[in-house]
């Protein structure tokens, strides 16, 4: 998504900040020293509240929050209220490197075996392979067990990351079971 304000400016970040889903409340107030070429960090009373990256080929700046909550990734539901379909988004990893990280209820063993054969897929001529391989996609550690739900997965080349997230989001659905989180709670 592009914006009226320039790549890298204060007003790209607070603009990508509130389309993540930061509450005005919070995204109105939050400071910054400066814009560096890499990124920068933001504060909310003198506390760190998050840090951001820019990486060439992708658009936005990529986020780390002080606060998991704000690393919540989400379902929303399609096809006629059948299907829970990912929003997955891309987020600034531990390791200063794009990064798709998912936790909590919504890892189900369905989706960490999709994302897995994904990333693990060695098929030459599946889009899969392709996509992992564009992405330089790295599987750094999940689980779907009931004692933690998580999915964590480093790009390591950042042109190709934004390619891989789009391809879960239109390729995994999820049958609504009941029970189901609904899709606008936060995980």
């Amino acid at each position: 998504m592009t914006t009226s304000y320039p790549r890298k400016s204060l007003g790209h970040v607070l603009h990508h900040l509130r389309k993540w889903g930061v509450p005005e409340t919070i995204a109105g107030y939050v400071t910054l020293e400066e814009v560096t070429a890499e990124g920068g960090n933001l504060y909310q009373s003198r506390e760190v509240f998050a840090d951001f990256r820019y990486f060439d080929g992708i658009e936005q700046p990529l986020f780390r929050f002080s606060n998991r909550l704000f690393l919540q990734q989400q379902f929303v539901i399609a096809d006629d209220q059948k299907f829970l379909r990912p929003e997955f988004r891309l987020s600034l990893g531990p390791h200063d490197n794009p990064a798709l990280e998912i936790y909590g209820p919504i890892v189900s063993s369905e989706l960490h075996k999709f994302i897995s054969g994904v990333v693990g897929c060695q098929f030459v001529n599946e889009p899969e392979y392709k996509i992992k391989t564009a992405a330089a996609a790295f599987f750094q550690g999940g689980s779907a067990g009931p004692e933690e739900r998580r999915i964590y997965i480093e790009f390591w080349k950042p042109d190709g990351a934004q390619a891989f997230i789009d391809y879960i989001n239109t390729n995994y659905r999820q049958p609504v079971r009941h029970g189901d989180i609904a899709p606008h709670d936060n995980y």
